[in-house]
This record gives C-alpha cells, structure tokens and sequence, in this order.
C-alpha cells in the first residue's frame, strides 16, 4: 500500500473512532500528510483541527517551508498568535535554504528585537546567511553575540565562522577562530583549507593541508581534494596535481567523482594538454553522483577554442 497509503488508513480508523479532534492526533496526521508532500491535506487537518497550539503553527508553516511555498509560510508565521523559537528557526531556515539570505537576517533581527534568545542552529543559520551575502558588518555583531553568550564556541558554530570570515575575504580572522578549536575533526579542516583555495591564498592552504597530514588526528577526505586540485589549477601546479590526484586512491583510498576529475582537466587545459583533458572526463565514473555541468563543459571548449584547436574543441 505505501506509505501514504497507510497514512491515510490510520487516519480513517481515527476519524472512525472519533478520536480526530484530539489535539496531538491532529498534530501527528498533520506533520504526516506534510512529511510526504502532501502540504494540501495537511492544511486541511490544520483547518479542521478543532483546537490548535505552537506545534499545530509550527508543523503547518514548516510543510510549507518544506514545499517551498515561502509567501504562504510567512503568512501562516506572521498569523501565530505565539512564536517559539522552533518557528523563527524554521522561517529563517526557509529562506536560507531558497537562497533569500537577506530576508533570512532580517527575521533574526526581527525575532532579537521580540526578545527571543536563539540557540545554537539560529547562530548557525544567521552566520550562514551573513556568509553566502557577504555581509562582514553583521557576521561580527552575530559573533559577538556568541563570545558575549559563552566563552566556549562549539565546534559546529566556529566552523561556521571560519566559512563566514573565509567568504568575506578576511581568512586571518578565519585562521585565528580555527587555531583557538580544541579538538579539530574534517570538516573544521576543510572549511579553512578551502577559506585559502577559495578566497584567500592557495598556497597557505596546501601549507594547511600539510599541518593536516602531519597532525595526524583526521585523514583527508573527498571535499579535501577537490580544494587541495583546484588550488594546483589556481596556481599552476601540475605535477602536484598529479601527485595528489593519485594519492586520493593510492594513499587514502578515496575515488575520484566528477569534481576531481574536472578539477584535472581544467589545469591540463591550462597546461595545452587538450587530448589528456578530453580523455580524463572520459574516465569520469558513470555512476558519479555530480551532473555534467554544461558551464564545466564550456569552459573547458573555451580553453580548447582559446588556444586555437578549433578542432579539438568541437570534438
């Protein structure tokens, strides 16, 4: 029958035995019939339901946000007779998640202004957003919030301030939060190692690799490489390109996906080495999990273009 088929079952034994007017009844179909997409038969219940409390609200706006019916979302959060902080995360996670940064930040300072205190997922969201906006000047009122909150940062919110700091171009500061953190693991790692490939300098973040390897407390992983291959494209290394591309499997055990293997042609092309380019996307693993992108693919032509093997570049 399916899932939603057996959904639907449970909630006719429920109206069969007059039990449909039970506020946690109505909750549990509601957030249901949202989980699976059904956001229409899911507002229904919510309508129906003869009393409704904060996770009523916040069940309903969160299948909206989910189906990324953000209009009605914020009709429903601006409606709540009471908002806990569960609802502002939600709404604020809708617009970050829709590529709305700025509405995103804008509710956080609307829900301080409220009085409302986040936790450590609204710091997370507010840093996020201040990062893919580039917005420094807010980034550092919102770390100042945490310093003020507490003297010790998890390793998840300083992980975010150092994406945060990388991506408005200031990884000095992202350097100095990534040195205060204890207790390292791969992902605080590669957040300031591609800070430098990225948006900074891509030799400190081979130099940075290497204290990574030398540390010995986290092994590199696929995100790794994809930073350490196109710092070797940025600066022209292709020996150490090479070099690190076979490591990935040989050393770390780690399979190339479509990113790798484009980060290596990119820089064969830079290097006029069109034919090894051509065949290394050739050897892209047909299960690779990322898409050819057509922009990957023109870029890669261009070079070919570029350097006068019109030929080739069809090809």
């Amino acid at each position: 029958m399916g899932r939603v088929g057996s959904g639907q079952k449970c909630h006719g034994q429920v109206v069969k035995n007059g039990v449909d007017g039970v506020l946690h009844v109505g909750n549990s179909l509601m957030h249901f019939y949202s989980f699976c997409g059904f956001i229409g038969l899911g507002r229904k219940v919510f309508d129906e339901m003869p009393q409704i409390d904060v996770v009523s609200w916040n069940s309903i706006v969160n299948g909206y946000v989910k189906m990324g019916e953000l209009v009605v979302a914020r009709e429903l959060f601006d409606a709540m007779p009471y908002r806990n902080l569960v609802g502002w995360n939600v709404m604020m996670n809708g617009y970050l998640n829709s590529n709305n940064p700025g509405k995103c930040l804008k509710l956080f300072r609307e829900m301080a202004q409220s009085g409302v205190n986040g936790n450590d997922g609204t710091i997370v969201i507010a840093l996020t957003a201040c990062a893919r906006s580039a917005r420094m000047k807010e980034g550092k009122s919102v770390h100042r919030c945490v310093i003020k909150a507490s003297k010790d940062m998890n390793l998840i919110t300083s992980t975010t301030l150092i994406h945060m700091y990388s991506r408005c171009g200031r990884e000095e500061i992202a350097r100095l939060v990534f040195d205060r953190i204890s207790v390292k693991n791969i992902v605080c790692w590669n957040a300031m190692i591609l800070g430098y490939f990225i948006h900074g300098n891509p030799k400190d973040g081979l130099n940075l690799y290497s204290d990574l390897l030398s540390s010995r407390s986290e092994g590199p992983d696929e995100i790794t490489f994809v930073g350490i291959l196109c710092a070797c494209a940025r600066e022209g290394l292709l020996t150490e390109a090479r070099k690190h591309f076979g490591e990935m499997s040989d050393v770390f055990g780690i399979k190339p996906s479509f990113a790798h293997y484009w980060c290596m042609a990119n820089l064969l092309a830079k290097f006029g080495l069109m034919q090894e380019a051509i065949e290394t996307l050739k050897n892209i693993p047909v299960e690779s999990n990322l898409p050819l992108e057509s922009s990957l693919w023109s870029e890669l032509l261009g070079s070919a273009h570029f350097r006068g093997d019109v030929i080739l570049g069809d090809k």
